[in-house]
């Protein structure tokens, strides 16, 4: 399960459970358009939930007007290339939100998840 936590007006963090065990955390900042880290607490359990953590907290981002996101921590840029990072000049990746969400094969529910690039 995935539960937002609003730690300021700025700043929000998504924390990733396992029953009621936390075992990952995301921290962002919706003003700053950034994501700040993803703290691993059980890595065990939690890996192979990073990028969906990772990606409801860009649909926040999204749903808060973020158009485009960017990450100055180089332990993330792995997981954040399989998300359609890029990295720039300035030693960091950033994303456009910018139809990000939407999928190319213009359906409600994508019967092709697997395969859509759109919707992985």
């Amino acid at each position: 399960m995935i539960r937002m936590l609003p730690l300021a007006v700025d700043r929000q963090m998504f924390c990733l459970y396992d029953d009621a065990r936390l075992i990952a955390k995301c921290l962002y900042s919706t003003e700053e358009s950034e994501l700040y880290s993803v703290e691993v607490l059980d890595a065990a359990v939690a890996d192979p939930w990073i990028p969906s953590l990772i990606k409801a907290t860009l649909s926040s981002m999204d749903y808060a007007g973020v158009t485009r996101v960017r990450c100055k921590n180089p332990d993330l840029f792995p997981v954040l290339e399989t998300l359609r990072f890029s990295k720039n000049g300035e030693g960091e990746m950033s994303v456009s939100l910018e139809g990000y969400f939407a999928c190319a094969c213009e359906c409600a529910s994508c019967a092709k998840k697997d395969s859509c690039d759109s919707c992985k």
